[in-house]
Order: structure tokens, then sequence, then C-alpha cells
């Protein structure tokens, strides 16, 4: 029974690898990771990378405190800027929250890499006062490279 399990798994990791390897055909498609989705021989929770030329590969990462997050992002340098849309659930006293913070970065310059830190996980009044969100447990982002092409990716790490 042991070997059949084990033959079956072996199957699955096969025709998984396989099924990412073969992905991108497309250069419009999008790339998606969750958690420790592999892909192209990138490994690590939060890391996505794109199977196409020019290889590109997105990193999302928490700070030591968990009350903000990073990502970065290498072999961007066809792409002239990119939007970029974190989301996350809190808890609240009525339920979970979900609260999404967005911007543009700038790449015209043609920078390979690009590292934007930090994204904090909560609110700042004018005056400067900052409250971390408290119960956050998992946080995605999205990804909109613009360029010759658009590429979109997204990925998502657990705190």
């Amino acid at each position: 029974m042991k070997k059949i399990l084990v033959k079956f798994l072996l199957l699955i990791i096969i025709l998984s690898f396989t099924q990412l390897q073969l992905t991108n055909s497309n250069m419009e498609d999008r790339e998606t990771s969750g958690g420790n989705t592999l892909q192209a021989g990138c490994w690590g929770e939060g890391i996505v990378c794109v199977t196409n030329s020019p290889l590109v590969f997105l990193r999302l990462y928490p700070r030591d405190d968990h009350h903000a997050v990073g990502f970065s992002l290498g072999g961007i340098s066809p792409f002239t800027s990119l939007d970029y849309e974190v989301r996350y659930r809190r808890d609240s006293d009525g339920g979970e929250v979900e609260e999404s913070a967005s911007g543009t970065l700038d790449n015209s310059s043609g920078d390979d890499s690009k590292t934007y830190e930090w994204i904090f996980l909560g609110t700042c009044t004018s005056g400067g006062t900052c409250t971390n969100h408290e119960g956050v447990e998992e946080v995605s982002l999205e990804v909109t490279l613009h360029g010759p092409f658009d590429r979109s990716l997204s990925t998502s790490i657990s705190l």
C-alpha cells in the first residue's frame, strides 16, 4: 500500500512540475503563486518566477515585527512601470475586514531590480499616530508590470 501511495505522490509531483514548465506560452498570461508554489526552480514562500523571457521574479516578505511587508522584483528592465496592490484581512469588533494598499512605481530608468519597503499593515492619522492592524494571518500581493507587454504576478505569505 505504501509503494502505491509513494508512486501516486511522485506522479502528482512530476505532473505538477511538467505543468509549471509548460505554462506561459502566451506573453499576456497571468502568473500566480501562493505560499510555497514553485516555478522555474525558484523555491521559498512568497516567491514567484516567470518562465518566459525575460525571467522575472517577485518576492514578498514580512518585516520582523509582522506589521509591514516588503517586496522585491528582478528581471524587470524591459518594463517601464509597475502597479502593486497588497491585500489582507484583519480582525475587527464586527468580524473580519478586508484592507488593501496600492501604488505605482516608476522604472523608466530600466532598472533590472526594485525593492519596496515597508507597506504598513495598519492605519495612520495625519498627525502621524499609527495603529497596527491585529489578526492579520495572510498577506497577498499583485503586481502588474507595464512595458512592451503587460505581465501580472501575484503571491501571498502567511504571517
